[in-house]
């Protein structure tokens, strides 16, 4: 796999990575907390508690939040700020990037057909997998997910194949949620 090139100036030079402003990234990093402390905040934050655990000046979480919303991410509710359906699609989003669906889709139709049974593909995340593709056959009794969906790793099978990755801090979650 070729590496990314460096981006262009103007006057057709390359960019060294050092030669991006930090304030070109700062945007990006600030909407990812705000995201990560309403997701710690199971889905809904009021604007000054999003300030105190981001670390955010008010006008800068104002306007991260107005343009999340704007973007359809969340909703702006008086002084709240929930999550919205749309921000699923980050998430799905990586989850194309990973190629592995477009990949491997193809041969688990297959292994479904071969042995007339449902196929699943599923990767890790944290102390959970997501499903990234569904090769479903009709059964009595079926279970039925989302692509995207996060499921606890021990309530499925691939869960306990990929635990045996787990590092300390992965069963230290584990457990917590579990608790």
């Amino acid at each position: 796999m070729a590496p990314n090139p460096a981006p262009t100036r103007e006057d057709g030079s390359r960019e060294d990575a050092h030669d991006v402003p930090p304030e070109a990234v700062a945007p990006l990093i600030r909407g990812i907390t705000v995201l990560r402390r309403l997701t710690e905040a199971d889905g809904a934050c009021s604007l000054s508690a999003l300030e105190r655990s981001c670390a955010l000046a008010r006008s800068t979480v104002d306007r991260v939040t107005a343009t999340l919303a704007r973007m359809g991410y969340v909703r702006l509710e008086h002084r709240d700020v929930l999550v919205a359906p749309r921000l699923a699609e980050l998430g799905n989003a990586y989850l194309a990037a990973l190629r592995l669906p477009g990949l491997l889709d193809a041969h688990a139709d297959a292994l479904a057909d071969e042995l007339d049974e449902s196929v699943s593909l599923a990767v890790p995340d944290r102390d959970g997998i997501r499903f990234i593709h569904q090769a479903t056959r009709r059964r009595a009794m079926s279970l039925s997910f989302r692509i995207g969906d996060l499921l606890p790793a021990e309530r499925t099978a691939p869960g306990p194949l990929f635990a045996t990755e787990w590092d300390a801090e992965d069963w230290a979650r584990w457990r917590a949620r579990r608790a």
